[in-house]
């Protein structure tokens, strides 16, 4: 996919733009597909496989931009995703972050998921399901570095909700109507092979995360019962799909 990616980036209407490629220890041949570019804009890194929470941030680290928007492999920016988000900058006074719309498609190019939003998002929305998708967010540079993803590989395929909640606790997240991305929804995407046990790991660790942070208690003090109880939720029916019915019950004791 990775080639898809670059070329989508490189056909952007604004042409002002870095393109920080972080290779997470690939081995498929990724590399050799990225070095074939030549454009000066792109930078390469590679790291050993830790997880796409800490890839992230490495690649931040490096960046020299004023927002920072990242990228899956697997996923491509139409061509006025940065020029949407440029002018959306300049008009709303350079909010701390925001996210445009996208759509998900199968890998026939069919569309199955259409994700907008008005200018301000409302709040109670992100703590009932993650509806972002991780491409679709842009972060001023400072919000980010001070709050980052987390780099716990246990957290890998929350790591973006996680980050979410934390700043919409300290910031009010805006949109873009616009659709400026495509998302291919395909078989080897990880929310579609973690097992039940991976993503009670995962969850846990998030909602104990969450929990220490002051901000978001405070933020969603009245929200948080329910939030809690949906993870429970999750649980029974990640274990009732692996045919566990007894821990699947116990779950849903704990949710109720």
């Amino acid at each position: 996919f990775i080639g898809v990616l670059i070329d989508s980036v490189l056909r952007q209407q604004f042409r002002d733009f870095e393109l920080v490629i972080v290779n997470d220890g690939s081995t498929d041949g990724s590399e050799s597909k990225i070095m074939e570019y030549r454009d000066p804009r792109i930078r390469y890194l590679r790291i050993e496989n830790s997880e796409r929470g800490r890839a992230r941030n490495v690649g931040a680290n490096v960046a020299r931009g004023r927002y920072f928007n990242f990228f899956d492999s697997d996923d491509v920016m139409l061509e006025n995703h940065l020029s949407a988000a440029h002018q959306f900058i300049k008009e709303s006074d350079s909010p701390e972050w925001f996210h445009v719309g996208f759509e998900i498609c199968d890998e026939q190019g069919s569309v199955l998921v259409r994700e907008t939003g008005v200018k301000e998002c409302p709040e109670g929305k992100l703590i009932v399901t993650n509806y972002l998708g991780c491409d679709s967010v842009f972060v001023e540079r400072t919000f980010f570095l001070n709050n980052r993803f987390s780099e716990d590989p246990r957290m890998a395929s929350a790591e973006d909700w996680h980050l979410w909640l934390r700043l919409i606790a300290r910031k009010p997240l805006w949109a873009i109507p616009e659709i400026t991305l495509r998302m291919t929804h395909h078989s080897n995407r990880s929310l579609l092979t973690i097992s039940a046990d991976r993503t009670v790991e995962r969850d846990t660790l998030m909602l104990q995360s969450l929990l220490e942070d002051e901000l978001f208690t405070e933020k969603f003090s009245e929200e948080l019962p329910i939030f809690e109880a949906d993870r429970y939720t999750f649980f029974a029916l990640a274990m009732a799909v692996e045919k566990r019915r007894a821990i699947a019950i116990r779950y849903l004791a704990h949710a109720l």
